[in-house]
């Protein structure tokens, strides 16, 4: 008998994949992100709104699905402000 079941498996490459289609959001948008971390960072919430909507929407859910935990770009309150100006991401 299997200690990892076949649902174990498909879990982890459905995150698998999830953390490899964000990495590449983050490679094609790297300079944005960057820019908008400092906005953040500086309390520029209306600069880092444009910056994140100038985003195409691909790329906002690739962006904001996977958490700092698992590899995500960006941090829990900016995640949560992202959030609350974007788009709305099934969990």
């Amino acid at each position: 008998m299997s200690l990892i079941s076949k649902n174990d498996v498909d879990v982890e490459v459905i995150y698998y994949r999830r953390l490899l289609r964000h990495m590449k959001y983050v490679r094609d948008n790297l300079e944005s992100i960057l820019c908008i971390k400092v906005a953040l960072e500086d309390f520029d919430e209306s600069y880092a709104e444009q910056l994140w909507n100038e985003l195409d929407t691909d790329a906002r859910i690739a962006l904001i699905t996977v958490a700092p935990s698992k590899g995500g770009i960006f941090r829990t309150k900016e995640r949560a402000f992202l959030r609350t100006i974007g788009i709305e991401v099934e969990k």
